[in-house]
């Protein structure tokens, strides 16, 4: 059975891709599993809330957000026997020049490279942010992003993870 790939799950895997290299290129640990993936790809959008248009369908799980496309793209990759895109659109250079930005800027944040490689950490810090918080008690648990919710989002993903690496609770 052929597995189908869209434009953002290709995203998605660029994404992975330049994770690897960038995480690698700064003596970092890349853990690999679905949770810390999806923590480490809701931070870099925070850096870039452009991003959010092209990773658009976010859902409020009990590890913290969950990219859609990311979830179904570990689905397809468990089960390989065939990959065929669902579209004929790449990732253009704007988008994966904006992706790679992204990941750098957030691995300028010292903070966040004290808790890169801890899971629990991320989730924790993911638990702590408004946009999680609003959606995990609905019913659809759909993460919704608009500007202000983003500004409100990236000061406390800065407040919290300070708190979180100074060992506050």
């Amino acid at each position: 059975m052929a597995k189908l790939f869209n434009k953002a799950q290709r995203c998605f895997s660029y994404f992975q891709e330049q994770i690897e290299i960038v995480f690698s290129s700064k003596k970092l640990q890349v853990v690999g599993t679905a949770t810390w993936w999806n923590k480490t790809l809701y931070f870099v959008c925070l850096t870039d809330p452009e991003l959010f248009s092209i990773l658009k369908n976010w859902k409020a799980y009990p590890k913290g957000p969950v990219s859609i496309e990311s979830y179904q793209t570990f689905q397809n990759m468990s089960t390989i026997i065939g990959h065929f895109y669902t579209d004929n659109e790449e990732p253009t250079d704007f988008e994966k020049e904006r992706i790679r930005n992204a990941i750098l800027k957030l691995l300028e944040n010292k903070d966040y490279l004290k808790i890169s490689e801890n899971t629990e950490k991320l989730v924790e810090l993911s638990h702590r942010l408004y946009i999680w918080q609003s959606a995990y008690p609905l019913q659809d648990q759909k993460l919704k992003f608009d500007e202000v919710s983003l500004s409100v989002e990236k000061y406390f993903f800065d407040k919290e993870l300070k708190k979180i690496t100074a060992g506050i609770a």
